[in-house]
């Protein structure tokens, strides 16, 4: 549960994070309790997910940038991602159909438009010239599109995990498998405009929205970044993005170098 104001609520990317965390040690344990543990989490998510395919956040969100308070109900591309990579898993280990069910909802909603109230859109907030190129939102602002890095690449991993389950709709992995391409594409475009100062920033509002400012960049935020693009390195072979996994490691080290030098 996400702590929220003087309550608490379910967080769909927490209890999805969760699962994977079981599911991983149950692969390493191979105990029942542990493969339970992430089902229990799995059901959780399942239940939180509306008629539309979404898992919507019950409590308000201000983004940083447009200060718009977004109304419970928000929802995201993030969530979308973990799910599909949790429900992945969770069918591969118990064969259970209620995971493909749950998987093809999740499925559908994070391939709507966000014209239709959906998480997808395209890269035209940042320049038309590449309306044709798609990305998925972690979090849906107005006017303008945001682009926040880590969500996308979440969102990529769990088109990827759900293009390689076996499905009654075969449908279901040639879908996936399409705008798991296309979003790689999408994203060697664009990680040049992410790079600032040798690290990686948060978003691209500091192009959509002219945030010169209040521009998020931390070495942590860059941690994550290097890790999933390792990941999808590791089922793609893009030398882009190896070479920024690398750039962007091979930084990371120099500020702790450093760091540890002043000490």
């Amino acid at each position: 549960m996400a702590k929220v104001g003087d309550g608490a609520e379910y967080n769909p990317v927490m209890l999805a994070q969760c699962g994977l965390s079981a599911y991983g040690k149950w692969l390493k344990s191979k105990e029942g309790k542990d493969l339970a543990i992430a089902v229990a989490y799995g059901e959780k998510l399942i239940e939180t997910q509306d008629k539309r395919g979404a898992f919507p956040n019950d409590y308000q969100h201000r983004y940083y940038v447009t200060k718009q308070m977004m109304p419970a109900g928000w929802t995201s591309a993030m969530a979308q991602g973990q799910a599909l990579s949790l429900f992945a898993r969770l069918f591969a280990g118990t064969g259970d159909q209620k995971f493909i069910a749950a998987g093809k909802l999740a499925l559908n909603y994070l391939l709507t438009p966000t014209y239709k109230g959906g998480v997808r859109t395209t890269m035209a907030s940042l320049d038309p010239s590449l309306k044709g190129y798609v990305f998925f939102e972690e979090v849906v602002t107005e006017p303008n599109d945001n682009y926040i890095l880590n969500g996308y690449m979440f969102a990529l991993l769990g088109l990827y995990d759900w293009s390689k389950v076996p499905s009654p709709n075969a449908a279901d992995q040639k879908l996936s498998a399409h705008f798991f391409k296309e979003g790689i594409q999408t994203l060697e475009k664009i990680l040049p405009y992410y790079e600032v100062d040798g690290l990686s920033v948060y978003d691209l509002t500091h192009y959509t929205f002219n945030n010169r400012k209040n521009i998020l960049v931390t070495a942590s935020y860059t941690g994550v970044h290097v890790y999933l693009l390792h990941a999808l390195h590791s089922v793609t072979g893009s030398s882009i993005l190896k070479d920024y996994e690398d750039n962007w490691h091979n930084d990371l080290i120099e500020i702790a170098n450093s760091e540890q030098a002043e000490q």
